[in-house]
């Protein structure tokens, strides 16, 4: 009512039973296309839980160990160097006092960050200059990824950032599949998760919702989506930490 927000859905459930699921607003605000229990939406960092979950039951399965070095399965880690100072062009790095465990991408405390919420300029440019979300593929991702240095040492500190992403990389090298099919086979499809995935299929496209902000006017003007989340396929990667299209019911199951 207040234009803050183009569209809204609210689902609450407990003990098995939905309780009350509402909808707000709009889906497509220049159609006049209603926000409806089925809209598909970016997941964005919900993403994260989900793949999570994914690596418990690699774990489960005895083909993880938490404490297992990141770089025993993706070995462009083995040699990653931490941010000492220094300019993007002229870095004062230095080697890794431990490794980085799957526990620390697990609690985001691997020195892994996100180049746009960092306060670090020099850093955020050289992770920028390094053009990690281009693809195609997550081996592209994590080849460049390698490459970067970290925000801090592992296990020294928190920092909010992109560890999902490279759980992803890891489940697709220790599985045999990609990560998406992976999903699919092990939560999506047992769940019921039918609207679930990384792309949005051309004949669901008319249920997603649009990303919107407020313009010069205060109304709302379609933008493009935060951290390149399109849903046409092959369009991005795989994104564990911010790339899943979901529904609130779809959510609603795996939340279950």
């Amino acid at each position: 009512d207040e234009g803050q927000h183009a569209g809204i859905i609210t689902l609450l459930a407990r003990d098995g039973k939905l309780v009350d699921f509402q909808t707000y607003g709009y889906r497509d605000v220049e159609r006049q296309l209603p926000m409806e229990r089925d809209t598909i939406c970016r997941a964005y960092s919900m993403s994260k839980l989900i793949t999570c979950v994914a690596t418990l039951i690699l774990v489960e399965e005895g083909r993880l160990n938490l404490d297992d070095p990141v770089a025993k399965y993706l070995p462009e880690f083995k040699d990653m160097k931490v941010w000492k100072g220094g300019t993007a062009d002229a870095p004062l790095l230095e080697p890794l006092k431990r490794p980085i465990t799957i526990k620390h991408l697990m609690t985001h405390t691997s020195g892994l960050f996100y180049d746009f919420s960092t306060g670090n300029a020099e850093l955020a440019k050289l992770w920028r200059n390094a053009d990690l979300w281009s693809g195609p593929g997550l081996t592209n991702f994590i080849t460049k990824l390698g490459k970067v240095p970290l925000m801090h040492q592992p296990g020294d500190a928190y920092t909010y950032g992109i560890n999902q992403d490279v759980q992803g990389a890891l489940i697709e090298r220790v599985s045999g599949q990609s990560f998406g099919l992976f999903l699919e086979a092990r939560i999506f499809g047992p769940l019921g998760m039918k609207d679930t995935g990384f792309d949005v299929p051309p004949e669901k496209m008319s249920r997603l919702a649009k990303t919107y902000k407020h313009g010069p006017d205060g109304k709302f003007a379609e933008d493009k989506p935060i951290l390149e989340a399109w849903p046409e396929q092959g369009r991005d990667l795989d994104a564990g930490g911010s790339g899943i299209f979901s529904t609130a019911g779809d959510f609603a199951r795996f939340a279950q």
